[in-house]
């Protein structure tokens, strides 16, 4: 539980990378493109470039993590706390910083330029959000779960919903 393990159908061999010396609790973000992957230890966390099999950045959070996604760039994560309470962090500089406090927030799902970030509230709603400046730019009604699908195109003009009423809904 604290590596990651990639095995070649084709050459039927194992490779593995060891991404902690401690017990990996999850995996929390795979970016849309599939290269990045976040994971935590108890209130750390590393994110690690699946590709070339190297930890890009690791660090602590105050509380436990309960959703979790990553930019395609790897140059941001969102993630919720236990409490409902929305985080962004820049990879680069470190800096965490709160949005949407105004909000509980169940679940984040990163558009793949890292700019844009759908944030699924407890009030029905789901949020898409402008991470450079931290503004709503628009508000869908929404009846899901966290375990319900949400997801952005890869070109991330698209954001696909289906909450409980299972329905396909398309937004552009």
């Amino acid at each position: 539980r604290d590596e990651i393990v990639y095995y070649s159908i084709s050459k039927d061999k194992t490779d593995k990378f060891r991404v902690s010396e401690d017990k990996i609790d999850f995996l929390y973000g795979l970016s849309a493109n599939k290269r990045y992957a976040v994971f935590t230890v108890g209130k750390g966390y590393y994110v690690v470039d699946v590709a070339k099999k190297s930890i890009i950045t690791e660090g602590t959070i105050d509380n436990f993590i309960e959703s979790f996604d990553i930019s395609n760039d790897a140059s941001i994560f969102c993630y919720t706390k236990s409490d409902g309470t929305g985080w962004i962090v820049n990879i680069d500089s470190g800096k965490i910083r709160s949005i949407l406090n105004n909000q509980t927030i169940s679940c984040f799902r990163v558009a793949p330029d890292g700019k844009t970030a759908a944030a699924i509230c407890n009030d029905g709603f789901i949020r898409i959000v402008n991470l450079e400046n931290d503004n709503v730019v628009d508000k869908i009604e929404y009846h899901g779960r966290t375990s319900d699908y949400v997801e952005f195109s890869q070109d991330g003009k698209l954001l696909y919903l289906q909450g409980a009423n299972r329905y396909l809904q398309i937004y552009d």
